[in-house]
């Protein structure tokens, strides 16, 4: 036995009026679902940015990450290189602070008569050793070659060299 009760209230009946059937109804309506269309879009687009905004932060994130690692590598090639650089200066600053190797080897080439060929010229403690041969025409200007090499005032190599002077030929 199925019993309905009808609870409705005797004399009063549910009609449709003029105001809930007007145009100003339906652009409430109309309004509240543009309204809710809009949020919708704002919502998705806002959930669109942040994902891609992630994204944007991953790659930078990997770029950071190969920007540090070719800074340690040039970090590491600037120290070698430096390494380098700094021994090769200590080399030169040994080669020219008490050696005037290049002054010697220049004011050499202007007193060397024609026909004397140097084999070696060697430059250590201010002491400055010549090994070579001198053809036969060139053997009475050997001993006026060497006297270019004793320390005598205003002399070129005294200025130069004020030690010992050695001469092979």
């Amino acid at each position: 036995m199925v019993a309905k009760l009808d609870l409705r209230i005797p004399g009063r009946t549910k009609s449709k009026t003029e105001a809930e059937t007007g145009l100003k109804h339906y652009l409430v309506f109309a309004a509240a679902a543009a309204f809710l269309f809009t949020v919708l879009a704002v919502l998705l687009l806002g959930g669109w940015k942040l994902y891609s905004l992630h994204n944007e932060k991953l790659a930078a994130a990997d770029e950071k990450n190969t920007l540090t690692q070719n800074s340690e590598i040039m970090d590491k090639e600037y120290a070698r290189l430096n390494g380098e650089a700094s021994s090769l200066d200590a080399r030169l600053s040994y080669m020219l602070d008490d050696i005037p190797a290049v002054e010697v080897l220049t004011t050499l080439d202007t007193l060397l008569p024609n026909g004397v060929v140097l084999e070696s010229v060697s430059i250590s403690g201010g002491k400055v050793t010549f090994k070579g041969s001198a053809l036969v025409f060139c053997k009475p200007k050997i001993p006026t070659f060497a006297k270019s090499f004793y320390p005598v005032e205003g002399g070129e190599f005294y200025a130069l060299m004020r030690e010992s002077r050695t001469l092979l030929l």
